[in-house]
This record gives structure tokens, C-alpha cells and sequence, in this order.
């Protein structure tokens, strides 16, 4: 007893394998009694209707005392199949967590579980220790249902960070069309999180949500005349950010480390990314097109501010986690032991950049664009230029303000200015995919950016 008390652990664990082989064992005493069931009940109709005998015309008598010592034989294997079955039923191993035993049953939960359940890795949480008769566990099944609601008990309280996904299971950075489908497991995987809201004091806060709320409704209201379909912003939100990170970013990423490592053996170790300039890496991109052919792409991605070092740290800072957890719309990350200031790009900015970067990829080359920045030049307006609003034409997301980030969509000469703050790019953005959705047929000039082209308007889903 005082063994068992002081070694919970082996207690449990001895019980939880007896309760597994027990299991098993019932599943096979049962196939065994049926099957005897079976035979016998074979044996009792040939004996009863003389099948053989009839049928060969035999008339040895001893026949008939063979089949019923056969019959009887497999009867009792039968009940006695039986009888275990009905053993294990009525009497098995129970499994009572005591006290001394609940931190056992975390760790099991904590080894067992995979994908989302992996990613939480603080202490487990208490569990209730069954004090019932009811609340014994005498299955395999009542086991895991018992450690499936803590989990999601603790699920509820404690957050973790997600792991970053495998290179072996993420996209390649050339495989553009991606279903709904390859997202199915990425969004069951990661759970995405609101944006922290700022701990500055409002007196008139609540006020000043439900404005802004009023407004954006507004400005949707413009758009389109179903205001249900606001309700499902956080969620097309949600979707949009994890598509930017498992389409741009995470591929971005590794082939920008796997250009590094060609550099590094092709005699080239000042050309890393992050460390070599953006005009050294152009200059590399058109000498080297025929052995790197991929450079050129990633110098598009990575001409946006001369900090090579600090860009590339944060697209690889904002590429983990799935949903962007890292992102800060009005700001960057720290860089070097100093905070984020203005001489480096927001967060905000290098999204948008990587997004016009990737569609410019996707377009036809046009010959008034001669770098290759078709979609940029046609869409996307920053200050201190200004789009046309007189042009019917003219379809882009203007960049109003630097410093905090601020866009707005202009339409068919309409200016939609979205609220300001940390959902105002995202929103906009989604404001520019919902319109080429249900006014453009999902056409982006020639390019569908449907299931059967670029694969983004998924994410609004019927």
C-alpha cells in the first residue's frame, strides 16, 4: 500500500496497460466465441439433417458420434469465450485517479496529444480526482473522453506559442495555387488571436469601439447591403493573415536561407541575405539569373528599406506562428537591444509590400511596367502621391499615411476609408478582395484570383 502511495505513477501506468490488454483481449474472445458459435452450429445442422450421408451415401454409423463430439467440443470453447467476455465486461480493471496521480495523467495528456495540443507547454493544470462511482473509468474510451475535456479546459486558460511549421510540410515558394482544403489542416492547427488592445486609459472606450464600428459598417454599407456578412470579419480576418503567412511568408523564408547556402557554396559568402546590400544582391541577382534563378524574385521582396539585417530578421519573425502573432500594425520589432523606431519599416508596411510584391509576380508582365511591378503600379498609391479619384479606372488601396500606417480603397471615383488602427490594412485589404469577388467576377484584369488562379477569395468563403 505504501509502495502504491509513494509510486503512483507505475500504479497507474501497470493499471492502464492491464485496462489496454484486457481490451484487446475482449475483442478477441468475442471473434472467438462467435466463430466457435458458428461451427458448432454447423455441426448440429449436418447431424440433424444427415447432409454427408446423404449426400455420399455413406452410412457409417460412428460418423454420427464424431460430429457430436465435435459439436460439443466447439459448444464448450463457445461458452467458455463467453464467460471471459462476460468477465471482462462486468468486472474490469477500474482506473481511479487519486491525488498523488493527477500530475501523471497532464504529462499523459501532454505526450500523447499532437499538433495543436503540442504547442502548450506550461504545467498541466489540476485535475478532479473522481470521487463517484459513477466517475470510475473502467474503458479505454472513458479514459480519453476524461482527458480530452481537461485539455480543453486547460486550452481555455493557458495560451502557448505555436510551433512554426515544418519545411517538410509547408509549400514550396512557386506552388501559388493552394485550395481551401491545404488550409484545413494549418487552421485546425493554429488558433488565431485578436490583436492585444492598447492598456492606455480611455474614459470613453466602449464609446469609441462602438464608433468605430458604426463607421466601418458604414463604409461596408457602400459595398454591399448584407450587414450580416460583417459579423464574419475577425474570421475572414483570421483567414487573410494565415494566408499571407503560409503562401508569402514561410516560403519566402526558406528559399531566401536556401539561396544563402547556394551563395555560401558557390564562393560567394558576403552575398547572405540579411547581411549583403540590396543593391549587392541586385547586381548578384542579374549576374548569377542562370544558377540562382530564384534570386531576382527575392530581391523584388527585399527592396524596401537599405536595413537588409533587420528586414530580414522581422519577415522571418512575422513568418512564425501561423497567423502573424508577432505583427504590430503601427510599429516593428526590436532590432539589436534598441526599440522600433521610424527609420525602419512598420509592420503594416512590409506586409503590404510582401503582398504587392507577391501579386506582381502573379500578373502578366505589361509593357509599361517594365520592372515587373505590374500589380503595384496599377493598385497600390503612396503617399506623397495620390491616386486619381477621377478615373473610373482607377482601382487601388492608397497609402494615405506613413507614420501610424493609414490606407484607404478607391473605386470607381468612391473613396472608402476604413477606421484607422490595427485592423485598418487588413480590412481594406479584405474591403479590395471582397469587391474583385463580387463585382470583378474575381477577375484582377486577367488573372483569376479564384480556385483556379491565384486562390486567395477562399477566404470569404460561399
Amino acid at each position: 500500500m505504501m509502495q502504491r502511495e509513494t509510486n503512483p505513477s507505475a500504479s497507474l501506468i501497470d493499471r492502464t496497460i492491464k485496462m489496454r490488454k484486457e481490451t484487446e483481449a475482449k475483442k478477441v474472445v468475442l471473434a472467438w466465441g462467435l466463430l466457435n458459435v458458428s461451427v458448432a452450429g454447423m455441426i448440429y445442422t449436418e447431424m440433424t439433417g444427415k447432409l454427408i450421408s446423404s449426400y455420399y451415401n455413406v452410412t457409417y454409423w460412428p460418423l454420427w458420434y464424431i460430429e457430436l463430439a465435435l459439436a460439443s467440443l466447439f459448444s464448450l470453447n463457445a461458452l467458455f469465450d463467453f464467460w471471459r467476455y462476460f468477465k471482462y465486461t462486468v468486472a474490469p480493471t477500474s482506473l481511479v485517479v487519486s491525488p498523488g496521480q493527477q500530475t501523471l495523467l497532464g504529462l499523459k495528456t501532454a505526450v500523447e496529444s499532437s499538433g495543436l495540443r503540442s504547442r502548450y507547454r506550461s504545467s498541466p493544470t489540476v485535475y478532479n480526482s473522481p470521487t463517484d462511482k459513477e466517475d470510475y473509468m473502467t474503458d479505454l474510451r472513458t479514459l480519453d473522453t476524461f482527458l480530452r475535456s481537461e485539455e480543453e479546459k486547460q486550452h481555455r486558460v493557458k495560451l502557448g506559442s505555436p510551433d512554426s511549421t515544418s519545411p517538410s510540410t509547408s509549400p514550396t515558394f512557386w506552388n501559388y495555387n493552394r485550395s481551401m482544403g491545404d488550409y484545413a489542416q494549418t487552421l485546425k492547427k493554429f488558433q488565431y488571436q485578436l490583436a492585444c488592445r492598447s492598456q492606455a486609459p480611455c474614459a470613453n472606450k466602449d464609446e469609441a469601439d462602438l464608433s468605430s464600428k458604426q463607421a466601418a459598417e458604414e463604409v461596408w454599407a457602400r459595398v454591399t447591403m448584407n450587414r450580416q456578412l460583417l459579423d464574419h470579419m475577425d474570421s475572414w480576418t483570421a483567414k487573410f493573415r494565415n494566408w499571407i503567412s503560409e503562401t508569402i511568408l514561410v516560403p519566402l523564408v526558406q528559399e531566401m536561407e536556401s539561396v544563402s547556402t547556394q551563395m555560401r557554396r558557390m564562393g560567394c559568402p558576403e552575398l547572405q541575405i540579411g547581411e549583403a546590400s540590396i543593391t549587392s544582391l541586385k547586381q548578384a541577382a542579374l549576374v548569377k539569373a542562370p544558377l540562382i534563378p530564384t534570386l531576382n524574385t527575392i530581391v523584388q521582396y527585399l527592396d524596401l528599406t537599405p536595413n537588409q539585417e533587420y528586414l530580414f530578421e522581422r519577415i522571418k519573425e512575422l513568418s512564425q506562428g501561423g497567423c502573424m502573432s508577432s505583427f504590430r500594425w503601427n510599429r516593428g520589432g526590436d532590432f539589436k537591444g534598441r526599440k522600433w523606431d521610424t527609420d525602419l519599416p512598420t509592420d503594416s508596411a512590409i506586409i503590404m509590400h510582401v503582398f504587392c510584391t507577391y501579386l506582381d509576380s502573379r500578373l502578366p508582365p505589361h509593357p509599361k511596367y517594365p520592372d515587373g511591378k505590374t500589380f503595384t503600379s496599377q493598385h497600390f498609391v503612396q503617399t506623397p502621391n495620390k491616386p486619381d479619384v477621377t478615373n473610373e479606372n482607377v482601382f487601388c488601396i492608397y497609402q494615405s499615411a506613413i507614420n501610424p500606417p493609414h490606407y484607404e480603397l478607391i473605386y470607381q471615383r468612391h473613396v472608402y476609408n476604413l477606421p484607422k488602427g490595427r485592423n485598418n490594412m487588413f480590412h481594406t485589404l479584405l474591403m479590395f478582395l471582397y469587391i474583385i469577388k463580387t463585382k470583378e467576377s474575381g477577375m484582377l484584369g486577367r488573372v483569376n484570383l479564384g480556385l483556379s488562379g491565384v486562390n486567395i477569395l477562399w477566404i470569404f468563403g460561399e
